[in-house]
């Protein structure tokens, strides 16, 4: 219902844990293909808190964000939205469906920017 605003697409990743044959636990990131979602704005407290860049809070803040998608869409708690071009990645800590049926399936995400890489001197 919601197709027509969905306007970023991003790569969906689930982190999958399996029982090797030594008796221990291997965990693999896979990548379960594409959504398209409809991120919203940061909340005002959010936004003003990264204009401040004072102090220990610019450091510690954490920026979450409630993206929409389509109300089929099988994304699960602890699931993993990357941009492919800016690398942000959104992990999703809670699901919540509308009142009304069908509508859309919102999503409240942390956002994690990616740490900045030094390039290697040849």
């Amino acid at each position: 219902m919601v197709a027509h605003l969905l306007d970023l697409t991003l790569d969906h990743y689930r982190v999958e844990t399996v029982r090797t044959p030594s008796g221990g636990l291997s965990e693999d990131r896979v990548h379960l293909g594409k959504v398209d979602v409809r991120p919203s704005q940061p909340s005002a407290q959010e936004r003003a808190l990264a204009r401040t860049a004072v102090g220990p809070q610019q450091g510690q803040a954490e920026l979450t964000q409630p993206v929409y998608v389509e109300a089929d869409e099988d994304v699960r708690r602890g699931d993993e939205l990357e941009d492919p071009v800016t690398g942000v990645v959104r992990r999703v800590v809670a699901r919540l469906r509308p009142s009304e049926e069908d509508a859309y399936l919102r999503l409240d995400v942390e956002v994690h920017q990616p740490e900045p890489t030094v390039e290697e001197v040849s």
